[in-house]
């Protein structure tokens, strides 16, 4: 395991490993959350406050970590209620 690896599974150590999620909770999770999302530019649609308002619309928003990168699953409103998936990082397999 490489050390860009092991850094990034240990700033998302507090997520259960692809394919387990759970529910991100708005008190706990947000500090480690932000802290993460951080390291990249700024965008507003994935910021912690974003994802709570628009993707947890179902109220079904789960997180997990996969190779580093942060995975969000959700009901996408927007599509007839398709699942949808969206994944934050930078990291490849």
């Amino acid at each position: 395991m490489s050390l860009t690896r092991r850094t990034a599974r240990r700033d998302l150590g507090w997520l259960p490993a692809f394919p387990a999620f759970r529910r991100l909770d708005l008190e706990a999770d947000r500090e480690r959350y932000n802290a993460f999302f951080a390291q990249f530019p700024p965008y507003a649609d994935f910021s912690f406050g974003s994802i709570h308002i628009w993707l947890d619309a179902a109220d079904d928003l789960v997180a997990c970590e996969l190779d580093g990168n942060l995975v969000l699953r959700f009901t996408d409103v927007f599509r007839d209620g398709q699942l949808a998936l969206s994944v934050l990082g930078s990291h490849t397999a």
